[in-house]
């Protein structure tokens, strides 16, 4: 267990957490929390958490960072969802795959955009590629709460067994030929988003039915991993909300 203040919503700071699937233990309170400590507290009761009295200078020693909300919460290791059942279960029309993302504020905003944007989970590899920790969290806006997230030990194999299972593969790369403006994106589908400097690896390319590149418009040559996975993702909806 280790307490963890990143893992709220700005916006909800303790909501996500208790509805998700991983609510806290106790939640130590700081003397500066800006909240309505009713709700908090109707909350916590309503769910069997301990609220306990803290200040916002204890907070900061329990998480090792001063930039908290006010309060923090001892929570569990992230609860990774299980890929043997993903492929037992009925698979959803989008799934977003992440090849070696190692910042962990751009897996959480990757993380916010494909909640945002109709994603039915998200797999990742558990080599060398970062993990849920409490910056994925915050950075997340709360999605981790509500967003299946599939730890697997090869993405090749991962990537095979949902082609089995019918869905398509599409990445984008500097490379390809073809305007992202210009493909009829095809569902069920996998989007692969690739490490920050170096893209998606040569393998993986490989196996991806559709390749895609982004128009660019201006002199810089690159987007950020994050703002890519938001501009495939909008206009993966984009398409489907017209076919529907």
């Amino acid at each position: 267990m280790h307490y963890d203040s990143h893992r709220f919503s700005p916006h909800d700071p303790l909501g996500n957490s208790i509805v998700g699937d991983l609510p806290p233990g106790d939640v130590p309170l700081g003397d500066s929390l800006e909240t309505d400590l009713t709700s908090l507290k109707n909350l916590c009761e309503a769910a069997g958490i301990h609220l306990v009295a803290s200040t916002a200078d204890q907070i900061a020693r329990l998480i090792r960072a001063e930039d908290h909300q006010g309060l923090a919460a001892r929570m569990p290791e992230f609860p990774y969802a299980d890929f043997d059942h993903l492929l037992l279960a009925h698979l959803p029309s989008l799934l977003v795959i992440l090849d070696g993302i190692q910042d962990s504020f751009n897996l959480g905003a990757i993380i916010r955009c494909a909640e945002a944007l109709g994603a039915g989970g998200i797999v990742l590899p558990e080599k060398g590629q970062s993990g849920v920790n409490s910056q994925a969290a915050r950075s997340s806006a709360g999605a981790v709460n509500f967003l299946p997230i599939y730890r697997v030990p090869a993405l090749d194999r991962a990537i095979d067994q949902l082609k089995s299972r019918g869905m398509k593969i599409l990445a984008a790369t500097e490379k390809s030929e073809q305007s992202l403006w210009n493909v009829a994106i095809p569902a069920p589908l996998c989007l692969i988003i690739g490490n920050e400097g170096k893209g998606v690896s040569p393998s993986l390319l490989s196996a991806c039915d559709i390749q895609v590149r982004i128009p660019m418009a201006g002199k810089t040559s690159s987007l950020n991993a994050a703002v890519a996975a938001g501009i495939l993702l909008a206009e993966i909806q984009r398409q489907s909300a017209k076919i529907q």
